[in-house]
């Protein structure tokens, strides 16, 4: 008996058990404990000979083993074709039943508890299973062993078959079939279909199906899917493992003909022949073209070419065949006609077109005459998607079109800036011209027009910049994108006017920078008032730093009021980063100058300045304590007229004020060579 009758009898009894109580506990109650005790063993007694009724010995339940039922045996077979059941049973008591006459049952219980079981007599441990399935590979089993009545002489050897995808996909149950030994077979397929074992390969794009063999390696049997093995060989159980092939795809591209689909891709075993498949029929070709009738292995058709019918050997790479395209038989009749595409010609030939010239192997020279269009020039002609120039050769083997190729213009416009009336003259402006709109960039002229006034007066002028269409300033030598339609640009001249009798001159010099610009080329100043000097702008130079400006005597800093006294050239003053220190002055005064900026060698010794003369405090009754390189400081960290030693870079020191000289003190630095205790706070 099984494990799982045996529960199945426990479970019964003990519900019956449970019921026959509240008879008895009622029999107990009105006729004594021993008259209820002798009629509850006789309802046990009923139950058990009513199970022996409904539950007759030829009755068998089977055991699962993983999602697989044994099918039962009938209670009528000889000892030696004893069901799977009572071979179970056999197998387990008898020390003497051979191991290869196990059934399934027996062999999947032993591999789960013996692991010295050979890897042909497990089971693979990752085969789905459900009830459903169950039943479908009984049937499977039942189907493929019609004829498994192989016998050793004493009774009918079981094993099972199962599949592994050998690290491809399943998205499908896995077979799990029963086969007796030297019973007939039909081994297993890999498609969608039922019944069939739904594996892919672990690259389905560069692998395929190619059998099955019973090594993941390949080394064991082999087995093609579908095969029908008429002697199973193998008395125990048997994995089945999928063989994947490298695979290449062959597709097929009609190479821009239409009205029809390109064949189908051929997917196969590197090594393998495919068959290159026939050109569609009733293709749509371009221009005056055909097909070539075979295919090529490159798209202008000079590769290798395959006739269709014929068999190809599939390589380790994958190729696209395309169809090869040639021109269709000459026309003798060929004319090429011209489409201004909006010009306008007076012209014989571009009104009426040109014929080929068999004589010359149909070639035709393009005629030198170009039509014209306002605002655009004439680039070529288009044919057949190729660029040709008047007077060009070409060759006419059937009538096509040639198309006009037109560029828009921009017409460039330089304006000397002067108001109506004005009798300045104005030389050195740039002429006007013409330029393709095709958006790239455009260099404006390097010259500089010069301004000079014919009434007498005093002004004087210099050119600033052009100003390009009122929106956009650019200077002489610089670029300027076109745009790309038809359009006028006016580059107008900007001036600046100073009086030579009220007014000085201003100019900048970078002296030696390597990037950016000045805040300024030149400027003017009104005589006698200051002019507040300016940051670097953006101008840099390599390796160093930005002191301030100089008017060749003093260096001003950033916010210092200079007073010229003549037309000056203000210089850039740079301090090495490496090899120089330079310091620089802010007195926070109210009104008056800083002291110049003082630069030299790293290490060099100087003495620091007081504030200016010219300086007014900051507040009523303030006098001027020191310098600190905290703006904010209200203690000196450097006197007046004491030494002070440059370091490497561009140091600033702000000048600190002390209310009055009550309040005017200085720091000792005291040594207490060595003695103890502290000093008085």
């Amino acid at each position: 008996m099984t494990f799982l009758e045996v529960a199945t009898y426990q479970a019964i009894f003990f519900v019956s058990t449970t019921l026959f109580e509240i008879p008895t506990g009622v029999i107990g109650d009105k006729f004594g404990k021993v008259n209820s005790l002798l009629i509850g063993s006789i309802l046990l007694t009923l139950l058990v000979l009513m199970m022996n009724i409904l539950i007759p010995p030829g009755i068998v339940f089977s055991d699962e083993i993983n999602g697989s039922d044994v099918p039962a045996a009938s209670s009528e077979l000889p000892k030696d074709q004893a069901n799977a059941s009572d071979t179970t049973s056999d197998a387990s008591t008898s020390s003497e039943l051979p191991k290869d006459q196990s059934n399934a049952s027996d062999t999947t219980s032993d591999a789960s508890t013996n692991p010295d079981l050979s890897k042909n007599q497990t089971n693979v441990s990752d085969a789905p299973s459900t009830s459903e399935d169950a039943s479908d590979k009984k049937g499977d089993a039942i189907q493929n062993n019609t004829d498994a009545s192989a016998s050793n002489g004493e009774e009918t050897i079981i094993s099972r078959v199962t599949y592994n995808a050998n690290a491809g996909r399943n998205s499908g149950v896995v077979k799990n079939d029963q086969i007796a030994l030297n019973g007939s077979y039909t081994i297993g397929t890999i498609g969608t279909g039922t019944g069939e074992l739904h594996f892919t390969a672990p690259d389905p794009s560069k692998q395929i199906f190619n059998g099955w063999n019973t090594d993941p390696n390949g080394s064991g049997d082999s087995y093609s899917a579908g095969q029908v093995v008429s002697s199973w060989p193998y008395s125990t159980d048997t994995i089945l493992y999928a063989q994947w092939a490298d695979a290449t795809n062959v597709s097929y591209n009609l190479n821009g003909a239409t009205g029809q689909s390109a064949p189908t891709s051929q997917f196969g075993e590197v090594g393998s022949q495919v068959t290159i498949p026939k050109i569609p029929e009733n293709l749509v070709f371009k221009g005056n073209t055909t097909s070539a009738g075979v295919w090529n292995s490159k798209a202008d058709g000079t590769g290798t070419d395959y006739v269709p019918n014929t068999s190809y050997t599939l390589t380790s790479s994958n190729i696209t065949l395309y169809l090869k395209i040639v021109a269709s038989p000459a026309d003798a009749n060929a004319t090429l006609t011209f489409d201004l595409n909006g010009g306008d010609t007076s012209d014989t030939d571009l009104k009426n077109g040109v014929k080929t010239d068999v004589a010359n192997d149909y070639k035709v020279n393009l005629p030198s005459q170009v039509p014209i269009k306002s605002g655009y020039t004439f680039k070529g002609w288009t044919i057949n998607s190729k660029t040709y120039q008047p007077s060009g050769e070409f060759t006419l083997i059937y009538s096509t079109i040639a198309k006009a190729i037109w560029m828009p213009i921009q017409t460039i416009s330089f304006e000397n800036g002067l108001l109506e009336g004005s009798t300045d003259l104005v030389t050195g402006m740039p002429d006007g011209t013409f330029v393709e709109a095709n958006g790239n960039l455009y260099n404006i002229p390097d010259n500089v027009p010069e301004r000079k006034v014919t009434d007498g007066s005093s002004v004087q002028y210099k050119f600033l910049y052009w100003r390009l269409n009122d929106k956009v300033n650019v200077f002489p030598g610089g670029q300027w994108r076109t745009n790309t339609v038809v359009s006028t640009s006016h580059f107008v001249a900007v001036w600046s006017s100073f009086d030579l009798n009220s007014q000085w001159t201003l100019s900048f010099n970078t002296d030696g920078a390597t990037g950016g610009s000045a805040p300024y080329e030149y400027t003017y100043v009104d005589k006698g008032k200051p002019f507040i000097i300016p940051g670097r702008g953006s101008l840099t130079k390599s390796g160093a730093s930005f002191v301030g400006w100089s008017d060749g005597e003093t260096t001003y800093s950033e916010g210092d009021a200079f007073t010229p006294t003549k037309n000056t050239t203000l210089s850039a003053v740079w301090s090495q980063d490496e090899t120089q220190g330079t310091v620089k002055f802010v007195t926070q005064s109210k009104a008056g100058s800083n002291p110049t900026s003082q630069t030299g060698e790293t290490g060099t010794v100087i003495t620091l300045p007081d504030a200016p003369q010219n300086n007014t405090a900051p507040e009523d009754g303030y006098i001027f304590w020191g310098w600190a390189k905290n703006k904010n400081a209200t203690i000196p960290d450097y006197y007046a007229n004491k030494s002070y030693t440059l370091s490497k870079g561009v140091t600033t020191l702000y000048g600190v004020w002390t209310g009055s000289l009550t309040n005017y003190w200085t720091q000792i630095k005291v040594n207490v060579n060595g003695a103890d205790g502290s000093l008085p706070s």
